[in-house]
């Protein structure tokens, strides 16, 4: 089982073994699932956006974008395969059922752009990767951890308050992360790849390719980089605990 996601904001769940679509999840960014504004957890008005951080609601940028209908930018099943969450560039970040296609939980919208979402191993958090800016803060990526009980935001996992972060570009095409949240792939449409240890607070490794970065995954400590020309390419990524042990 896997999902795809289109530049008009479609996403469609697909069975790789007999080659045939599964079911729509959206289309155009309005969900198949007619009863979708009859749930809690996908009906409310006051969600934060993606990105906001402690930007006061006032200045919420909630009217910059329509949140139908925006290119889909990140997408991830969870680890058991019951919900697949799909990422927007103006910031809608769902959670949806994979067995009916229900949205069951939006946990932002209209916010600031959605590189990467990630399940975490236990399947009850949701990590996303998007851009922060404004007068609050620098244009760095930000990584946050949801509650997918309650759809609230738990943990700013990057940047670190505690200390001074080193800034995360936002000018990156493409993100992926770990399911940990400890690594974050970043591309760029030079061919460039920068793997950061966000807990170790440094690039860890610096891969150039030929063509613009297009796609990134992370699949275990293999890193996954798709290109314009369609290539793919598949590498290694040395972990902290391997580079402890020489």
């Amino acid at each position: 089982m896997c999902v795809v996601g289109t530049y008009r904001g479609d996403a469609t769940l697909l069975d790789l073994r007999l080659g045939s679509r599964i079911r729509p999840l959206m289309i155009n960014g309005k969900p198949c699932d007619e009863d979708w504004r009859t749930r809690d957890g996908a009906r409310d008005e006051a969600l934060p956006p993606v990105g906001a951080g402690d930007c006061p609601r006032a200045h919420w940028p909630t009217r910059i974008n329509d949140r139908h209908g925006s290119p889909v930018s990140a997408l991830d099943i969870s680890p058991d395969g019951r919900r697949i969450v799909t990422g927007t560039l103006n910031g809608v970040v769902r959670v949806w059922d994979a067995d009916t296609a229900d949205l069951v939980r939006e946990v932002t919208r209209d916010g600031h752009l959605v590189r990467a979402a990630r399940f975490t191993p236990d399947g009850k958090h949701l990590i996303t990767v998007a851009q922060l800016g404004g007068p609050y803060r620098a244009q760095w990526l930000g990584v946050d951890m949801w509650s997918l009980d309650t759809g609230e935001l738990t943990q700013v996992l990057w940047p670190d308050e505690t200390d001074p972060p080193f800034p995360l570009p936002c000018d990156e095409e493409v993100a992926a992360l770990t399911r940990d949240g400890r690594y974050l792939a970043t591309g760029h449409r030079s061919g460039t790849v920068t793997v950061h240890d966000l807990a170790a607070r440094e690039r860890v490794g610096r891969l150039v390719l030929h063509g613009a970065i297009t796609c990134l995954a992370f699949d275990g400590p293999r890193l996954l980089a798709g290109r314009a020309n369609g290539d793919v390419t598949l590498t290694y990524v040395r972990t902290a605990a391997e580079s402890s042990r020489g």
